[in-house]
Parts: structure tokens; C-alpha cells; sequence
């Protein structure tokens, strides 16, 4: 059975291309279906030469709430003037997931990036955010350098970023690039290409804010916290009661007490314990304030002793940025 590297050759490409072109109306309702991500959905909809402005509607869900997400975090980075995240006014940030066709198909970020490029996004007056692009290409092969591409046919390009893939030395992706940035306009000032106009609502404060808790909660695991609060409550019933101490906590006690001697009491022997699990939590919050306070006034407001998120209110009238 022929394999792609088989199947991938320059006549082949052409026929795929004229099939995408001589069926416009079924790729546009394979593309509507939304049953693969928007990355391919927009390149096969843009080599079969549709060229209509696209606009939220086209995107699934799951992929509009990337898109927000990834303006949210871009904006907390500016607000803390965090370069890693935020390094060019109105310019999606992305995490540099890996590239692919692969990884479109499997990793939103990927699947984001190849999408929209990077894209601008704006906010009016009213506080709506929308996002403004056109699906192109910045030049013909990623591979080959401008001087070089410019003494060979798109033929010759397209060949050879072929043979790179068969010899194992380019991606499959990389050879799609290829097909996409001659087929599909070659630099950002070119007029080839599709316009996509994104309205995404407003991203309130509290969006904000439940992105920043909902990282804490997956880098910290609130069980180890909400167990040392509740050692410490049951370290104030023993200072009030050390009869009601544990058979094993007792028996730790007379050992210490041995090894201290008759000095050593048992008040001691709690104090000793309430200052573990304290120093404990002032380490954990110490951790949460360096990592996450470059997010102010987005501070972390996961209630760690109930497992469970604090609906705090950021202000009287929470405001829109």
C-alpha cells in the first residue's frame, strides 16, 4: 500500500488542488461541519479558492475560548508588564507549542497558532474585543532563502521542500506550508487571502481573575493545604484538651519527652507541631505570591482550606479592560 511519501508528488498535488477547486460547495460544507479543527478547515476552504471573509461563526466553542483566553492572558501580562507574555501592543501571545499537523489536530494552542498567525486584536469603546487578520503566507517556503526561491519556479520550490520531507529532513507540515504559501499569497502586504473578523464580547475582570486561580489550583495540589489546616485544627482542640490526643501523637510525645527531658511538656510538644504545619503554609502562600503576583490586581483567591473557589467580588462594580 503506497505510503504518503509515495502518494506526495508534484502531479498528485495539482490533482488534489483542482479536485479542492472543482468542488467548492463541498469542501465549504465539510469546512462548516466543523469536524476538524479550524487550522485545516481554513487552509483546504482557502487552496479551493474561497475566499469569504469568515467570522466567529466559524470557529467551534471550544476554539472561540482559546481565542479569548489567550487575549485575556496577553492583557494580565501587559498589566504586569510581564515581556514573556506581553510583548507587542494588541499582538496574541502564544506558550510556542509545537508546530504540526499532528499537534493542530491534538493541541488547541497548536491548532490556535497555525490558525491566526499573529493576529491583532482590538477593543472599542463599549469594551468589545475583536480579532482582525487575513489568512495568508508570508513568503513561499519557510526552507529556502528569498535569493534562491527567486531563480526557481513554484515548481522548483514546491519540489524541493518534496524531496527534503521524503529524505526525512522537513516535516509533512512543513511541505503544506509550502503548497499554502504559493497558492495562497506571498507577504503580509499582498491582497491574496482570506479576512477573518472575530467578535469575541467583552473579558471582564473576573474572567481574568478565574484564569489566574484556575492555574494555581492546577500547579498547587489544595489537598496537601487543606490537610495541614486541618492538622492545625486539631493541634487548638489538643492545646485544650491533651487527653484527646491521638494513641500515635501520645506516643511521639513521651519519646520526645525522653530524648528532651522533664522539661520538655506537652505544650511544647504541640507548639513544635502547630510551627511545622505553619511554616509549611507561609512557604506554599510565599510560592504563590512570587509566581502569581506579577498578575496583580489579579491575586489568587482559591480558598484552599475548603477545596473550593472564593466568589469574591474584585470591586463594588467590576470593571471591564
Amino acid at each position: 500500500m503506497a505510503g504518503i511519501k509515495d502518494l506526495l508528488t508534484l502531479e498528485n498535488t495539482e490533482k488534489f488542488l483542482s479536485f479542492l477547486k472543482n468542488n467548492q460547495e463541498s469542501v465549504g460544507g465539510i469546512t462548516e461541519a466543523k469536524i476538524l479543527p479550524s487550522s485545516y478547515n481554513l487552509f483546504l476552504r482557502s487552496l479551493a479558492g474561497i475566499d469569504e471573509p469568515i467570522n466567529e461563526s466559524f470557529f467551534k466553542k471550544s476554539e472561540l475560548e482559546n481565542i479569548k483566553e489567550k487575549i485575556a492572558r496577553t492583557e494580565i501580562g501587559k498589566d504586569a508588564g510581564d515581556k514573556k507574555y506581553y510583548a507587542e501592543p494588541g499582538v496574541i501571545r502564544y506558550t510556542g507549542a509545537p508546530l504540526g499537523m499532528k499537534q493542530a489536530l491534538f493541541d488547541g494552542d497548536a491548532n490556535l497558532e497555525m490558525t491566526l498567525g499573529r493576529a491583532r486584536y482590538n477593543k472599542n469603546e463599549e469594551g468589545i474585543y475583536s480579532l482582525k487578520d487575513k489568512y495568508n503566507f508570508n513568503n513561499k517556503s519557510i526552507e529556502l532563502d528569498e535569493e534562491t526561491m527567486q531563480n526557481l519556479s513554484d515548481e522548483e520550490i514546491l519540489q524541493s521542500d518534496i524531496d527534503s520531507y521524503k529524505k526525512g529532513e522537513i516535516s509533512l507540515a512543513k511541505v503544506m506550508r509550502t503548497i499554502g504559501g504559493i497558492n495562497l499569497g506571498g507577504g503580509p502586504n499582498d491582497k491574496k487571502g482570506t479576512d477573518i473578523n472575530i467578535n469575541l464580547g467583552k473579558i471582564t475582570d473576573e474572567y481574568k481573575q478565574n484564569l489566574v486561580d484556575k492555574e494555581i489550583k492546577n500547579s498547587i495540589d489544595p489537598k496537601t493545604i487543606k490537610n495541614s489546616y486541618k492538622e492545625l485544627e486539631k493541634l487548638n482542640k489538643y492545646e485544650k484538651n491533651p487527653e484527646s490526643m491521638t494513641k500515635k501523637l501520645k506516643k511521639s510525645f513521651k519519646i520526645l519527652k525522653n530524648l528532651g527531658g522533664t522539661d520538655y511538656t506537652i505544650s511544647d510538644f504541640i507548639k513544635m507541631h502547630k510551627e511545622f504545619h505553619l511554616e509549611n503554609l507561609e512557604k506554599t502562600m510565599d510560592s504563590l505570591n512570587s509566581n502569581y503576583g506579577r498578575y496583580s490586581p489579579y491575586q489568587p483567591s482559591y480558598d484552599f482550606k475548603n477545596g473550593g473557589r472564593v466568589d469574591k467580588a474584585l470591586s463594588s462594580e467590576p470593571k471591564d479592560i
